[in-house]
């Protein structure tokens, strides 16, 4: 059974955090775009994706929130918003699905994807 992550919704986006099942509509309900990473246990391409987000969040510090839910431990959303390939990155604004980007992007990608989804750089 999963757990309930703290969460602070104010936390600075150089720290992603981690969101459940149990916390993830809370999470996506901001008023903020939010963009979920949807990763997997042992998954490099993850870790390496989740670098590159740490690095180009604070360009978006206004407008983006970054968090991670862990897949493996974590069955529901997963299945609702990926076509079960691992890094997912699903972006949503209030609560609403805006799009997805899965796979091994680079940071050019990342910012191309958000800017292309109207998520504006501080």
């Amino acid at each position: 059974m999963a757990t309930m992550a703290t969460m602070t919704l104010a936390a600075p986006l150089e720290d992603t955090s981690e969101i459940t099942d149990n916390n993830f509509q809370v999470t996506i309900d901001d008023p903020k775009y939010t963009l979920v990473e949807f990763v997997k246990n042992d998954c490099d391409i993850c870790d390496d994706v989740k670098r590159r987000l740490k690095d180009i969040a604070p360009a978006y510090k206004t407008s983006l929130k970054v968090v991670s839910l862990n897949s493996d431990t974590n069955l529901v959303k997963p299945s609702q918003f990926t076509r079960q390939e691992f890094p997912a990155l699903v972006l949503f604004h209030v609560g609403a699905y805006v799009a997805a980007l899965t796979g091994d992007k680079s940071k050019s990608d990342i910012e191309t994807f958000l800017e292309n989804n109207h998520v504006l750089k501080a």
